[in-house]
């Protein structure tokens, strides 16, 4: 009897784990499915699925409403495909994320973002996330009145490319057309130019990797996270923090709030 329930209790757990759904909240590098398709954001995956990763440094970061967040990346005695891909099957390469991260206890001024900052943090080796077309409001000791601006200085060898971003009143914004001249996890300088009594001038406020980021695609972020906690409003904004600066890089504290507010709005 007592092998009986023990076997029963392992089946059980077997048939558990197995029924198990994880959905895809990143992707670094090109990871394929067990169908051969590149895999998305929000995709399900289920333990026994294999999973072909492009080279070693390609990872994936999922979330279980069960069991919380996990990466998936290559370790050792790897194996390979016909065409040298590393193959992974998804339940022998989970690896559980359990980091905490802290968003800024400061309030927002009226007077906006310090830019020096704002897109520095050494929590995420300086990678910011910007989501695109979202006005940044800026502190009022980088006036924007006038022909004063920011831009990117993208350094290339001996060759810069200097890319103005856009303003509206005291806030700055980025655009698609900025992501077109940038390569992904590139380090850029953040510059600001004024005029001193009649003189143009300009100076670096600090260095970060962008990474660039569609309203939609923070949508999906909290969407996904919902299923973990749909009525913890807390408890989902310290997962959302986590799962960012862990993975992502650092995410604007207001910006996060506001477009969670958003979502309880939707019906």
């Amino acid at each position: 009897m007592k092998i009986l329930v023990t076997f029963l209790c392992f089946w059980f757990g077997l048939q558990m784990a197995t029924a198990q759904t994880y959905y895809v909240t990143f992707i670094k590098g090109k990871v394929q499915n067990s169908s051969k398709k590149d895999l998305k954001v929000g995709d399900a995956l289920k333990p026994e699925d294999k999973l072909y990763f492009s080279d070693q440094s390609a990872k994936v970061t999922c979330i279980s409403s069960e069991k919380g967040r996990y990466e998936i990346s290559m370790g050792k005695d790897n194996k390979t495909s016909v065409s040298g891909e590393l193959i992974a099957v998804l339940k022998n390469k989970l690896i559980p994320l359990s980091g905490t991260y802290k968003l800024s206890s400061r309030s927002i001024h009226t007077d906006g973002n310090n830019p020096v900052t704002y897109f520095s943090s050494n929590q995420t080796a300086n990678r910011i996330v910007l989501i695109l077309d979202q006005p940044i409001l800026i502190s009022n000791n980088y006036p924007l009145s006038g022909n004063n601006i920011f831009f990117l200085q993208i350094n290339h060898g001996n060759d810069q490319t200097l890319e103005r971003l856009q303003k509206k009143d005291q806030s700055i914004f980025f655009t698609a057309e900025n992501t077109k001249v940038l390569a992904p996890g590139e380090t850029v300088d953040l510059c600001f130019a004024t005029t001193v009594n009649g003189k143009p001038s300009s100076r670096k406020l600090s260095s970060f990797i962008p990474v660039f980021m569609t309203a939609d695609e923070l949508k999906t972020q909290i969407k996904l996270f919902k299923t973990l906690y749909p009525k913890d409003e807390k408890a989902l904004k310290t997962a959302l923090t986590d799962h960012f600066y862990e993975s992502i890089g650092k995410i604007d504290e207001s910006i996060l709030s506001n477009y969670i507010n958003l979502s309880n709005q939707i019906k």
